[in-house]
């Protein structure tokens, strides 16, 4: 992978985090009826997901020095 990608990946993975900033502030409240936090819990295996695919970009990229 060359800087070209790295920055590009970097990009992409800064931007996912200013997106969903909000939705990681938000999934943190515990409160309400059973349907909310499923809904929430839901959310935060999504984004857990998404952080594993993000740590695995970052990985190959740091290899790469």
């Amino acid at each position: 992978m060359d800087h070209q990608h790295y920055a590009e990946a970097y990009s992409d993975a800064a931007t996912w985090l200013q997106t969903n900033k909000e939705s990681l502030c938000v999934s943190t409240d515990i409160t309400g009826d059973r349907s909310k936090i499923q809904t929430q819990l839901e959310k935060l295996q999504v984004l857990v997901c998404v952080i594993i695919v993000l740590y695995k970009i970052f990985k190959s990229c740091c290899d790469m020095k």
